[in-house]
């Protein structure tokens, strides 16, 4: 956690600690930086008015040296360039602990049980078997997994907000990235739609789409419950056969 305000830092900190996180403090940009250099971290919050090195900028050194760390910014005003840091989330001020940890939790997607993944996976292949048939020989909208998620666009902005699909969007990109690296060039467009895709590499691409959908499915579980995932899954693709979670 980086912020300049001492209290803050000792007080989430220690919210966190309690909740059961290891935590590591800094107090300011400058610090943060050289810890996330020295050390591999699961997750990065941070402020964004802080001085020598605020959180826009450490969030740019971060993109910069290609890391893929999920970060949530803490801030009362979102940057102008919020779309172009593609951060898992953006935790507005004032807020309450509970909101914190659920927003900590998200991010590192402990609410998805590990005995789940292997079920996502296989509903994630599934789902990119249904447009292997229809995609187009080239440029983004080409890649199966474009043609899934948006899919997906017009029922969970209905459920979610055009905003929430947006943010759904690019937590689950940021936790696909730090499973394969090779989604390090793909990112999530103001609307939602996903770019960069073309630079998949052949020999991974089908890990990086089945990872990107598994994650994308892992989060909705954890917003909305099994029963309501497997019942939006089943809307938008009746002719699936019968899923289970």
């Amino acid at each position: 956690m980086v912020d300049d305000e001492k209290h803050l830092r000792k007080l989430f900190g220690d919210i966190l600690t309690d909740a059961g996180y290891l935590v590591d403090t800094a107090e300011d940009g400058v610090v943060g930086w050289k810890m996330i250099q020295a050390k591999p971290y699961e997750l990065l919050i941070t402020d964004n008015k802080m001085p020598r090195v605020t959180g826009v900028e450490l969030v740019q050194k971060i993109q910069a040296a290609a890391m893929t760390i999920p970060i949530i910014m803490v801030t009362a005003t979102p940057p102008e360039n919020v779309e172009e840091l593609q951060l898992a989330a953006i935790l507005g001020k004032p807020f309450g602990i509970s909101q914190l940890l659920r927003m900590v939790a998200e991010a590192l997607h402990e609410q998805l049980q590990n005995r789940n993944v292997p079920k996502l996976k296989k509903i994630a292949r599934q789902l990119l078997a249904t447009g292997t048939a229809t995609v187009r020989p080239s440029g983004d909208d080409g890649r199966v997994v474009f043609q899934v998620c948006d899919k997906l666009r017009g029922p969970l902005s209905q459920l979610l907000g055009s905003i929430g699909f947006h943010s759904l969007m690019i937590r689950s990109l940021v936790l696909a990235k730090a499973e394969v690296p090779g989604l390090a060039g793909v990112h999530v467009n103001a609307d939602g739609s996903l770019a960069g895709l073309d630079d998949l590499a052949p020999h991974n691409a089908a890990a990086a789409e089945t990872m990107l959908v598994s994650q994308l499915l892992g989060l909705l579980l954890t917003l909305i419950g099994p029963a309501l995932t497997l019942q939006l899954l089943s809307d938008t693709w009746p002719d699936l056969p019968s899923l289970t979670l």
